[in-house]
């Protein structure tokens, strides 16, 4: 929950994720909907899901008439309910929300390991290195889709041990990227100062 929260920096982003993932889940609960029908249920919460997601989107992309407060945890807690229903969807969950998940993480052990509290926020999130960098806001929340999107798709159509090793490749790949931005923000920064 507190992931998905971290990914309202930027117009657009959070719903997108949000809606994306759930469509997802939904698609995957249709696939064992055959085999246990009380898999319905399930199945037609990720889609509601889906659909309040993209209608806030409407009015939440770049430039934003309206702004996720407080209320979205309830999107999020849905989300995650969902999520667990079916321990295979968990791990369908964590691939199709790999980016937010892997900046979470790498946030807090930046934060951590520079000794300052992990609850303390700074401007240091993928989309905020994104925006320094002079990304504009709607192609950082596009961007985020599409990764979404990409691993969503990749989720579907991979076995257990498959996303096992995609989600691997996922860390270490924004990990790194995560660190490389970090320096460029930092170099540049620091000749602009100098």
């Amino acid at each position: 929950m507190n992931m998905l929260n971290w990914s309202k920096g930027v117009d657009g982003q959070m719903p997108g994720i949000v809606g994306i993932s759930a469509i997802v889940i939904g698609i995957l609960s249709l696939r064992a909907l055959s085999a246990d029908p009380a898999v319905f249920v399930e199945t037609k919460l990720s889609f509601m899901i889906a659909g309040s997601a993209f209608g806030f989107l409407l009015f939440n992309f770049y430039p934003a008439k309206i702004f996720p407060g407080y209320g979205a945890t309830s999107l999020y807690l849905l989300l995650a309910v969902v999520s667990i229903l079916s321990s295979a969807k968990l791990a369908t969950a964590l691939l199709v929300m790999g980016v937010p998940a892997v900046d979470g993480i790498f946030t807090i052990a930046r934060r951590m390991l520079t000794g300052r509290s992990p609850f303390l926020h700074d401007k240091k999130h993928l989309h905020h290195l994104l925006l320094t960098l002079g990304l504009g806001q709607r192609g950082i929340a596009i961007a985020y889709w599409v990764f979404s999107g990409t691993l969503g798709i990749l989720a579907l159509t991979l076995d257990s041990r498959s996303k096992l090793f995609a989600l691997i490749l996922l860390i270490v790949f924004l990990s790194g990227s995560l660190l490389f931005l970090h320096f460029i923000v930092r170099y540049t920064h620091e000749k602009n100062t100098s």
